[in-house]
C-alpha cells in the first residue's frame, strides 16, 4: 500500500510513481522490480508489459497474447 489503496488502482501504477518511491526510498538494483501490464486495446489480440528495476530503470518489455493467457493458469510453469 503506497498511495492509500491499492497500487494499481486509478491508473496511478506506472514509471513516474516507480521513480518518486525511489526518490524517497533509494532501491539498490535488484530489491525492487516492478511488472507493468496495460489492458488489452479494444480490437488488439495482445497486450503489452515492462519490467522496470527501480533503481535501474527499464529491464524488459514485449507482448502477450490475451487468448494464450486465457489458457493458462497462474500455476502453471512454461515448457
Amino acid at each position: 500500500m503506497t498511495i492509500g489503496w491499492n497500487f494499481g488502482d486509478g491508473h496511478l501504477h506506472n514509471e513516474q510513481l516507480l521513480d518518486a518511491i525511489q526518490q524517497k526510498c533509494g532501491y539498490e538494483p535488484g530489491e525492487l522490480r516492478v511488472i507493468f501490464v496495460e489492458s488489452q486495446p479494444l480490437g488488439t489480440p495482445r497486450m503489452h508489459w515492462r519490467i522496470h528495476d527501480a533503481a535501474t530503470g527499464l529491464l524488459d518489455q514485449g507482448h502477450l497474447s490475451v487468448v494464450a493467457l486465457s489458457h493458462r493458469q497462474s500455476w502453471e510453469i512454461p515448457p
